[in-house]
């Protein structure tokens, strides 16, 4: 299970986490994916990397423990501890709290790992298979405007001569002496 922070609400997990591995590994050289977090990227239409500003947490469960014994599925719960439906999907943008374990692992690496114990539904969105991986974050997401960006999927459809009125119309609406430079 992955979960994405801003990087001023996961500190205190990234400090857990870091600490945790100094204890249990030292100074010694870590995996390649020794960490359980890394900063959230995607690649974009140029194949070039690009960073969303968040850090993404991975959460592990396996099927048997270390001694071969079935561990079960990780206790789900709703914001009023009730046992969540089995057949109600959680989807992206879902707010949850994460009961989980840090351990120390030394398997084609060294690392450390999160243990996922529980999670505690507290905002529920439908699992939609159709939907877009990203929904929109409120605090980054533009403002509506008049203008839109060229290559939107409706600014596609104007032809040359209304781009030239928006253009036009927004260049009456400056206010030049607001302008600071």
């Amino acid at each position: 299970m992955g979960i994405r922070f801003k990087p001023e609400e996961c500190k205190y997990l990234q400090k857990q986490v870091d600490d945790f591995v100094a204890e249990s590994h030292g100074k010694k050289k870590l995996a390649a994916h020794g960490l359980p977090y890394e900063p959230e990227s995607f690649t974009n239409e140029q194949g070039e990397l690009q960073l969303t500003g968040y850090v993404k947490f991975k959460f592990k469960r396996k099927e048997k423990n270390k001694h071969g014994d079935l561990l079960g599925a990780p206790k789900v719960e709703d914001a009023n501890l009730r046992t969540w439906p089995e057949d109600k999907l959680i989807g992206n943008g879902s707010i949850v709290r994460v009961a989980y374990r840090i351990f120390p692992y030394n398997q084609g690496g060294l690392g450390v790992g999160l243990f996922l114990i529980g999670v505690q539904v507290l905002k529920h969105v439908e699992y939609d298979p159709d939907a877009n991986i990203f929904s929109v974050d409120e605090e980054y997401a533009e403002t509506t405007s008049e203008f839109e960006a060229v290559g939107t999927p409706s600014s596609l459809n104007v032809d040359a001569t209304n781009a030239q009125d928006q253009i036009a119309k927004a260049a009456a609406n400056l206010n030049q002496e607001g302008l600071p430079f």
